[in-house]
């Protein structure tokens, strides 16, 4: 028997709601604070870890280069500058192998990440956020654990690679994150509010990841490897405590979702529609157009976060892991202070089509400032210019996430989650590559091809701005609608127009109006628009 019989039955005329109330329609503070509170944990024990990882690293090829030669002491690396020494030979020889075991790990991590997003994010509508935290915590304590014991007992590097396999399988950062987006959208209503709900989430990311990394390059700097390697295992272990005791699952579980997750095809399907099957031309071209804007905004950034600590270590900013720290937690601190504050007032005057474009034109002069720095204030410059690009990120997402179904935005964080994997997975062997051969000749040239990079995604934006100028594409109505009877109804009032049909389905657009399907029942479909003028506040 049909939804629409059950309720329907014995009673003339009777009201029940075309559309379900998911938890992504109203506002959950409490939710949203639990959230941020477990991404600050999260991050802060993979920010004990990363650098830790990257520093020991380079303390080992530096061994390995050197052989017995006592040109360090415990931590800090010997900095040479003259290029007549024979050391500073050796030095660079360092950095590329340490480059280089860089990139072997991340791309052994990538390839089953990639597969893990595929596969699993595709259920990420059914299987739910809890779930995805904790797979993907328990992945990474298991990377973080590897790390320790090469460290206690001296062990060769390679072991590595099975705390990243491991780590990859069950989704790395990526899973981690595709569950977090998610679990904001589902606590927030579209448009404005959830594109603040994103950025605070991503400054809470942001924060975390300066206290950490400002509190591991003094932590390394007094203690050594082992203990901070050690805090970061402890700390994932507090995180999957907390998301057991405090996480809600806010997942939407209806009668349709559940027979709708029945096969991989399916689930994948659900990634790649936005881009390839459903809604109109217009809408999927918009959404390709996003997509690949943030395609070009993140393979630039998985170069720095590979190449950026090498840079700084060595000629001519000879950085300790203490002045890695602060830096880290000055140039996070100065885009927490415009970030957020400046996302909100700039919402009142400008879209958020064009707040995204500004940040992504000043995120290319950052790029080339690091390429071609030469002392430390440059570098400051940098951090200076990076404030004002935190709105790239949550705007894209955001505006992507409201052209989207609520009972779809876990697949559509997924294919986002998708290309930041498959942009890592490819990105840093470029990166690390074009680093090694140019180390010698100008060490900041892949900053330059990354500004580049970037530059394209500027201009994919502007055509997606202009694209959707004057129409809010798949933005879904957060209203309940009711029907009275059975048969064919209209409704109409000022703004708003909708159908009911017995079957079928149907996207229209005529003029300003922009009209999307709206599945109610085994009976009924709605399709409903908006005038421009009269938009959703």
């Amino acid at each position: 028997m049909s939804v629409y019989d059950k309720q329907t039955r014995g009673r003339g005329t009777e009201t029940f709601p075309l559309l379900p109330k998911p938890g992504g329609q109203s506002l959950n503070i409490r939710n949203l604070v639990i959230g941020n509170v477990v991404v600050c944990l999260y991050f802060i024990a993979t920010n004990f870890h990363n650098p830790t990882m990257d520093q020991y690293l380079y303390r080992r090829m530096t061994e390995k280069v050197f052989g017995n030669e006592t040109h360090h002491d415990s931590v800090n690396q010997t900095c040479y500058v003259n290029k007549s020494d024979k050391h500073y030979l050796l030095q660079e020889k360092a950095q590329q192998m340490a480059s280089r075991a860089q990139m072997y790990f991340t791309v052994a991590r990538g390839i089953f990440a990639v597969l893990n997003i595929v596969f699993v994010g595709a259920y990420s509508d059914f299987i739910g956020r809890k779930v995805m935290f904790v797979v993907a915590m328990t992945g990474c304590i298991v990377r973080y654990c590897t790390l320790t014991a090469i460290i206690y007992w001296e062990l060769d590097f390679n072991y590595y690679f099975i705390g990243e396999i491991i780590s990859g399988i069950t989704g790395y950062d990526y899973s981690f994150l595709l569950a977090s987006y998610a679990y904001t959208a589902d606590n927030t209503p579209p448009k404005k509010t959830r594109t603040i709900a994103i950025a605070v989430l991503e400054t809470t990311l942001s924060l975390a990841n300066a206290a950490s990394q400002t509190a591991s390059g003094f932590f390394i700097q007094r203690t050594g490897f082992l203990y901070p390697s050690f805090t970061s295992v402890i700390l994932m272990l507090l995180a999957v405590v907390f998301v057991l005791v405090c996480v809600t699952e806010t997942l939407p579980r209806s009668e349709v979702q559940q027979k709708e997750c029945i096969g991989p095809r399916k689930g994948i399907k659900r990634i790649v529609g936005f881009y390839l099957f459903d809604d109109t031309k217009q809408t999927r071209l918009l959404f390709i157009l996003a997509l690949v804007t943030y395609l070009f905004f993140i393979l630039p950034s998985s170069g720095v976060s590979n190449t950026g600590t090498l840079y700084v270590l060595n000629k001519p900013f000879c950085w300790t892991p203490e002045t890695i720290g602060y830096y880290t937690m000055a140039g996070t601190a100065l885009k927490q202070v415009f970030g957020v504050p400046l996302i909100k007032f700039l919402q009142h005057c400008i879209s958020d089509e064009i707040i995204g474009i500004a940040s992504s034109f000043v995120m290319v002069a950052a790029y080339t400032l690091r390429g071609l720095a030469y002392t430390d204030w440059m570098m400051y410059g940098v951090a200076g210019l990076e404030a004002f690009t935190f709105a790239i990120s949550p705007t894209v997402r955001a505006i992507m996430s409201r052209m989207s179904p609520k009972d779809r935005q876990g697949s559509l964080f997924t294919s986002l989650m998708l290309v930041q994997a498959v942009c890592t997975l490819l990105g840093t062997p470029v990166f690390n590559s074009l680093y090694q051969a140019t180390v010698e000749v100008m060490r900041g040239s892949v900053y330059l091809v990354m500004a580049g990079l970037q530059l394209l995604s500027v201009t994919v934006f502007i055509v997606f701005a202009c694209r959707s100028r004057g129409a809010e594409h798949g933005i879904y109505n957060e209203e309940e609608v009711t029907i009275q009877d059975s048969g064919s109804r209209a409704y109409s009032s000022p703004g708003l127009s909708a159908s009911f049909e017995r079957s079928g389905s149907h996207v229209q657009s005529r003029g300003d109006l922009i009209s999307q399907p709206i599945r109610s029942s085994d009976h009924y479909i709605c399709s409903y628009s908006y005038s421009s003028q009269d938009s959703l506040p």
